[in-house]
């Protein structure tokens, strides 16, 4: 039976698809990767996610970036945890799909942090395509 649903990073019903983690690998971010963080972002604003509850996960993102190694790779590995707990605490749709969306990509950083990096350029890119499209705190 093949499977006709659309390749990660797709978007389908305007739903973008999960992150592709082959956008973590060295050369990864593209033309692509820069459309789907658009989408992406204009999605978590029709899904209510709040600039603030956001930028404050992106604020975590930067704190690990200026870890030593060894901290930064226990410190990735307890992000999604920590996503997680932010999406049920609050429970907040918006946080929750922007959890579906990174889970993957976030497992996929692993103990990496140069893969890690290239994910907090993406989302990056998310945050600022947020409040672009009209994200509210």
């Amino acid at each position: 039976m093949a499977d006709n649903r659309p390749q990660s990073g797709n978007t389908s019903n305007g739903i973008p698809e999960a992150l592709e983690t082959r956008w973590l690998q060295e050369g990864g971010i593209t033309k692509e990767t820069i459309k789907w963080s658009e989408d992406m972002g204009k999605f978590l604003v029709d899904e209510g996610l709040t600039t603030s509850s956001f930028r404050k996960f992106f604020g975590e993102m930067r704190r690990i970036q200026n870890l030593n190694d060894f901290r930064k790779k226990e410190d990735i590995l307890l992000l999604k945890a920590k996503l997680a707990y932010d999406a049920a605490r609050k429970g907040d749709q918006g946080m929750k799909s922007f959890y579906d969306k990174l889970e993957n990509a976030l497992d996929a950083c692993g103990e990496q942090p140069e893969r890690f990096d290239r994910f907090v350029k993406i989302v990056e890119a998310v945050v600022a395509f947020h409040k672009f499209k009209g994200g509210r705190d």
